[in-house]
């Protein structure tokens, strides 16, 4: 569990009168592009009073335009509201996939009874609470990237003897060659270029190749009358990476960071290290990577805070603010199962602030411990995972009754015999909804000719408990019997429920415990 600012980006749920609700599922709320509920269950999974713990589960709704064999990959969290200090209690991501066979997950010992129920903690406070949940779908597989680092070079030397200098044109190149199966050529500018131009010679590096290399250079023009030559010598990296010492912006990370250990790798993005140590990689930034319709890159330090901790930060490439939940993740070699050290938190990139991550991720003596897994051979695994929150939280409200007074109606429905395929009540008000009844007096569905079928119906927009049921549910607004009683009985004369006067009395009884908004 951990404890975030900013709430979750898919769902919001108050409810008060907490102490009287049984379980509750709430109303469908969207994300990635399918519904979802969550069940919320004060006396855990198996509703035993006995049981310490709230249940908190997610569940897919509406499956059935799903084709067959259907799998839907989520990353979710579940929260729930800090009324004193603002802030919300986050499980941290949970990585599951949703089937036909099991379409819900969740966590069983969501809090325990004894933390909620104490008001001091803030998450029930007179008797109201609010719970949250994000749910990002994953449809893609990572990008992998591999950074293969050399620990003996032997550098690559290579003259060219450039004649008629004076009467070259704009440019110079040289042909192509080969630097450990890379290609590169060399271009000289004779008159400049650029900020050089009409006052410097310019010289240029050229990589040909299709993956991302870096290479410590040095070109020098001799000087052929002393031997003392013009040289200059640089790293090849990127123009947004420069410098050796550039500072890289760090966020607010406390020491200790929220982990948890999971199966699933992260699903945009992977770098594999080899020789991370051996050759004393300083910093390093990934190639781009999507996610959300994004483009990101993952900036790695290994020798933060003097050498004492491993520095990672995720970098929004371009200008637009957007506010995004991310993780990082570091591989645990050593187990099949793939289990991830991880930590996640939401935060907004924007021009001023376009990267955020953990100045502290893991501290060196964690990282080189050989039992931990984490670099093996000299080989580490860092991965990334972004989900963009773009959408405002759908939110709802739970109000449970505690003092209930049953509503009674009752109608005197004459000629009954000759009454057409149904009957229908005028709209009446029970606890301040609006209702009607129907009556088939030759009954319907699997019923018909055979029983009389009766239902109650609910004639409003919001979610209503009445008498244990829930109007409208997942399917209809209306709640009944098709056969509420056979036809032969209630024809019978000598049974009295249709008088001499062909009339049938009819009674309801509606009590409402709870509305949801």
């Amino acid at each position: 569990m951990e404890t975030r600012e900013i709430p979750p980006a898919h769902f919001l749920i108050k409810i008060e009168s907490f102490s009287l609700l049984d379980s509750y599922e709430t109303k469908k709320f969207a994300a990635g592009g399918y519904d979802w509920r969550l069940i919320i269950n004060p006396n855990g999974d198996d509703n035993d009073k006995d049981c310490e713990y709230v249940s908190v589960n997610l569940a897919m709704a509406d499956t059935s335009s799903l084709p067959a064999n259907w799998e839907v990959n989520a990353l979710f969290s579940i929260s729930l509201f800090n009324q004193i200090s603002g802030n919300y209690l986050s499980s941290l991501g949970v990585r599951r996939s949703f089937l036909g066979m099991k379409s819900q997950w969740g966590l069983s010992n969501f809090i325990s009874k004894k933390i909620l129920l104490d008001q001091s903690n803030g998450y029930l406070i007179n008797d109201t609470c609010v719970f949250g949940a994000e749910v990002f779908v994953i449809k893609r597989e990572a990008v992998t990237e591999y950074l293969s680092l050399k620990k003996d070079v032997i550098p690559y030397k290579r003259d060219w003897t450039i004649s008629n200098f004076s009467q070259l044109g704009d440019v110079w190149q040289s042909e192509e060659f080969f630097v450990d199966d890379h290609k590169w050529k060399i271009s000289l500018d004779p008159r400049g270029n650029g900020e050089g131009t009409g006052s410097h010679v310019s010289i240029f590096l050229y990589y040909l190749g299709s993956e991302r290399v870096e290479a410590c250079y040095t070109i020098c023009i001799k000087n052929q009358v002393n031997d003392e030559p013009k040289k200059r010598t640089a790293i090849t990296r990127d123009k947004q990476f420069v410098e050796e010492g550039t500072t890289m912006s760090v966020t607010e990370a406390a020491d200790e960071l929220p982990t948890e250990t999971r199966e699933a790798s992260p699903a945009n993005f992977l770098i594999k290290i080899e020789s991370f140590y051996k050759c004393g990689i300083h910093k390093y930034e990934t190639k781009e990577f999507a996610a959300g319709e994004y483009k990101w890159k993952i900036r790695l330090n290994p020798k933060a805070n003097g050498r004492k901790h491993v520095a990672i930060f995720l970098h929004n490439v371009g200008s637009e603010i957007v506010k995004a939940s991310f993780t990082i993740c570091i591989k645990d070699q050593l187990n099949d199962s793939e289990h991830e050290k991880q930590t996640r938190i939401t935060r907004r990139f924007q021009t001023m602030k376009s990267e955020w991550g953990f100045s502290k991720l893991i501290s060196m003596k964690v990282m080189f411990e050989p039992s931990n897994g984490y670099l093996v051979d000299d080989k580490c695994v860092f991965g990334a995972e972004v989900f963009v929150v773009n959408t405002n939280a759908l939110t709802g409200c739970l109000s449970l009754k505690k003092t209930v007074t049953p509503y009674k109606r009752d109608w005197k429905i004459r000629n009954f015999s000759k009454l057409g395929d149904v009957w229908k009540s005028e709209t009446f008000k029970a606890g301040g909804k609006k209702w009607n009844v129907s009556l088939h007096p030759r009954g319907c569905g699997g019923a018909k000719g055979n029983g009389v079928s009766i239902f109650l119906h609910y004639v409003g927009s919001e979610s209503v408990k009445a008498c244990t049921q829930w109007f409208p549910d997942s399917t209809s607004n209306k709640w009944g019997w098709d056969s509420f009683i056979k036809l032969a009985t209630i024809n019978d004369p000598i049974k009295g429920f249709i008088n001499e006067k062909n009339c049938c009395l009819l009674d309801i009884e509606i009590s409402v415990e709870a509305v949801a908004r």
